[in-house]
């Protein structure tokens, strides 16, 4: 496949980087260095992002919510020559850049311009500048090839090797590979081989003298296999009535859990779109179980709620309700976002074209196979309760 780097790199003429350079600050002698390893950031960042299916999906939803295209940036010194327009393309490479960098974007940003000698400002506004180039360039190749998720990720995945040493001093904050699935190999069961043994002659016993009286221990024996099975029957009995009880019981409070007001509600656990349990958020989406607390004292869980990110950085629910700000986002997860969220809303699950379990946003959940519809709502194999069905 071709080489996205240069790709984007083709947009940068001797008429932008000149007009690059008197919009940043940047010395004329060092410009062309800082906008090609920026630019090779921005795609590093790029390519992270869509290392997986899910984040190549964000990816699309991103191209598709802000109607990034190619055409867009066909003649960008015209662009930077406008001010209005050059204004708002910063604007938007700003958002963009919180959505491929997350947390990490200050980090980051700081390694950047150090290694070249330039103000944070400087940096700042040079990002806002390359990360729209790199954007509407991959729009541009999304719809010339009507690509899926699969097919952004199979692109963005090829791109690795070309950008591999381009930009070391980020490195540390760039992850190209997906994480791996672990498969556990069960070992072949060993048979043991038969031992054969010599068997000895035993010896005779010794010939009796006198008569023995018959035990009366046999019928005691008896008495006692009785009353325990007896008692493994009861308890058997009394487990099965219990689980029942306690199932109808969560049944019940998760059809209700709509009209039910709520005290408290902490993180019980989160898992992302592989069903991989995680402490940490980075921009993908995940799968969150609240365990909270009814007005009379019970203790329910509540059913499985889908979360992911907005163009900008911010926790949204999948109605695009913004939980958290991009800024006061926090980790570890577990430690401190139940201070910010307290009842999860209800997510809107919908399947798409090929049968997958979505969002609302598009955002993919579980492929199709790995769920059941059972009763008007979605589960995973397992039972867990994901969402209605729409």
């Amino acid at each position: 496949m071709s080489n996205f780097f240069e790709n984007v790199k083709s947009l940068v003429t001797i008429g932008v980087v000149n007009k690059v350079a008197q919009i940043t600050g940047i010395e004329k002698d060092h410009i062309s260095t800082a906008i090609d390893k920026f630019l090779a950031a921005t795609v590093s960042g790029v390519v992270s992002k869509g290392r997986n299916e899910a984040g190549a999906n964000q990816i699309i939803g991103l191209i598709k919510s802000e109607g990034f295209g190619e055409s867009h940036v066909r003649d960008m010194l015209e662009l930077l020559n406008d001010k209005e327009r050059n204004s708002a393309f910063q604007n938007i490479g700003g958002s963009i850049s919180h959505f491929i960098f997350g947390e990490k974007l200050s980090p980051i940003l700081d390694l950047l311009t150090d290694s070249l000698g330039l103000s944070k400002s400087s940096g700042k506004s040079l990002l806002g500048l390359v990360a729209p180039m790199v954007m509407n360039k991959l729009a541009g190749l999304y719809y010339k090839h009507s690509w899926s998720p699969g097919g952004m990720q199979k692109f963005l995945e090829s791109q690795k090797a070309s950008l591999a040493g381009m930009v070391p001093e980020i490195e540390s904050y760039i992850k190209f590979e997906a994480a791996p699935i672990v498969e556990t190999i069960k070992p072949e069961p060993i048979e043991p081989k038969p031992v054969i043994q010599e068997r000895k002659p035993e010896p005779k016993p010794a010939p009796r003298t006198k008569k023995q009286t018959p035990s009366n221990v046999g019928p005691y024996i008896i008495v006692a296999i009785v009353l325990l099975a007896i008692a493994a029957a009861v308890w058997y009995f009394l487990s099965k009535r219990n689980a029942a009880s306690e199932l109808n019981t969560q049944n019940t409070v998760a059809e209700i859990i709509d009209t039910v007001p709520t005290t408290s509600a902490i993180i019980d656990s989160i898992t992302d779109a592989n069903a991989t349990k995680v402490d940490q958020i980075d921009y993908n989406s995940y799968v969150l179980e609240l365990t909270g607390e009814i007005k009379s004292g019970d203790s329910i869980v509540y059913p499985k709620g889908i979360f992911g990110f907005d163009e900008i950085g911010n926790l949204v629910d999948s109605s695009n309700n913004v939980l958290i700000i991009a800024d006061s986002i926090p980790q570890p997860l577990n430690d401190n976002l139940k201070k910010y969220i307290g009842r999860f809303p209800n997510s809107k699950l919908l399947l798409d074209s090929r049968g997958n379990l979505v969002d609302s946003k598009g955002t993919f959940i579980l492929q199709k196979g790995d769920y059941i519809i059972r009763d008007g709502f979605y589960f995973t194999k397992k039972g867990s309760k994901l969402g209605k069905q729409w």
